[in-house]
């Protein structure tokens, strides 16, 4: 009994490693974090859209621009190519919203905003980061069994509803990575130039005065 103890106890903590990956569950919260998910890449998409001049090889004034690739093989976009990645984030980003091919969707997406990401470590966001990993776990997810077109599609050409339940590991993984993210963020933080307050001068210097609160905490004094 004694030599069968630890098996035991190790087989218990397989299943309930087990279990909580792939515990069946409502697909509710994953519709959710789908639709949030498209809805931040619409969004960034947009942001993206005003810093064209970050991703060119050459400047408006005609000098060559320094970048930082992730992938050597990865290059920088032409106005034209800049264009055309904005454009299938776009639609990525609706289909994923929409539901409608949300798996082909998310990876339209993720291949846009990664060719982006990839031309030049200078522009490395957390956000953009966290959007692609997700973006990647939505590519295989089940994310379309509730609140989605293809649902709707499959209801009314079978006549009967399809499968609203499923594995729970995609919003499950989704969280761990999205606390993971935020968690490195956080203790990055720790840095002294982030501690002597220099990095928060110069965002919120350059930023906060063109926000709505810019006036108010001018009043304030603390500008």
């Amino acid at each position: 009994m004694t030599a069968s103890t630890p098996s035991n106890a190790g087989r218990s903590r397989w299943a309930r490693w087990q279990g909580y990956w792939f515990e069946e569950g409502d697909l509710r919260p994953l519709a959710l974090l789908r639709m949030g998910w498209a809805i931040a890449v619409l969004l960034e998409t947009a942001n993206e859209a005003l810093r064209a001049q970050r991703y060119t090889p050459m400047t408006r004034s005609g000098l060559e621009q320094f970048h930082w690739p992730l992938m050597d093989f990865v290059p920088p976009v032409d106005e034209a190519g800049f264009a055309t990645l904005l454009l299938v984030a776009q639609i990525g980003g609706w289909m994923t919203l929409l539901g409608a091919l949300p798996r082909v969707g998310a990876g339209l997406a993720v291949f846009a905003h990664g060719w982006l990401f990839s031309i030049s470590l200078l522009n490395f966001r957390n956000h953009i980061y966290l959007l692609l990993l997700i973006g990647m776990i939505l590519m295989v997810a089940p994310s379309d069994r509730r609140w989605s077109v293809n649902a709707l599609i499959r209801r009314a050409w079978s006549g009967v509803r399809g499968p609203t339940t499923g594995p729970l590991w995609a919003s499950r993984l989704a969280k761990w990575q999205a606390f993971l993210i935020y968690l490195f963020a956080v203790l990055h933080k720790a840095d002294g130039r982030f501690l002597d307050g220099w990095a928060l001068q110069i965002e919120m210097g350059k930023h906060l005065p063109k926000s709505i609160f810019g006036g108010w905490v001018a009043a304030e004094g603390w500008l």
